[in-house]
């Protein structure tokens, strides 16, 4: 029984995909949640029964950057460049323990 007041089935509901069910299977667990993330941008790298490995690019929106550029008469362009510079791809990995729930580590 949780003596905070809070129901410990919830707190693991709310980083579960919407209409998402524990299933006993630890592969399609992880497939489905691979499955999510895909459709949120997410790139699949590698995939195996138990560990995938996810990529999500960040890539500036350089018709944009060139946009505001050309109309500050080039005061952009130092911004531009550091947007550019810093952008880098975020990576994650998950596993499914044998209970049929995913961590990221």
């Amino acid at each position: 029984m949780a003596t905070s007041g809070q129901n410990p089935s919830k707190e693991s509901e709310a980083e579960m995909p919407p209409g998402y069910q524990l299933n006993p299977d630890p592969a399609r667990n992880l497939a489905m949640t691979v499955a999510h993330l895909a459709a949120r941008g997410w790139r699949v790298e590698s995939q195996s029964a138990h560990m995938a490995t996810l990529v999500k690019s960040r890539t500036p929106r350089h018709v944009l950057h060139a946009l505001l550029t050309a109309m500050s008469c080039g005061l952009w362009l130092p911004v531009w460049l550091i947007v550019t510079l810093t952008a880098r791809e975020r990576r994650v990995t998950l596993v499914v323990d044998q209970l049929g729930s995913v961590h990221q580590i």
